[in-house]
């Protein structure tokens, strides 16, 4: 059974989704950086070259700066995610439903990363 509108638009799930979301995005950015710079024509938009044109530092800079966001939004997801006590007072199928979601959610951000 999927998650219900209820379920999905509890705050704890609402933030543990966007930061899934920015997870992924920002580590695509990183990822596809050669490789869309390298298209003629392209103008880069991703992370990194935005980093290095509004903080005026070099590509490395930008690639860890980069990378420490992504370290920064996991972090800020899984330390969410802990805030989900089993146990918790709620009807034991929205519990299930919100812990399914939780591990759908960690699922799409692993499987973007392999």
């Amino acid at each position: 059974m999927a998650p219900c509108a209820y379920e999905l638009a509890l705050p704890v799930l609402e933030e543990l989704t966007a930061l899934a979301i920015d997870h992924i995005g920002v580590a695509n950015d990183l990822w596809s950086y050669h490789k869309e710079i390298q298209e003629p024509g392209a103008i880069p938009t991703l992370l990194p070259h935005v980093l290095m044109v509004e903080r005026d530092i070099s590509l490395p800079e930008a690639v860890t700066a980069t990378a420490n966001l992504c370290d920064d939004l996991i972090r800020a997801f899984e330390n969410k995610a802990g805030t989900i006590e089993p146990t918790a007072p709620v009807q034991v199928q929205v519990q299930v439903q919100v812990l399914r979601y939780l591990d759908v959610l960690r699922a799409w951000v692993r499987g973007n990363l392999e």
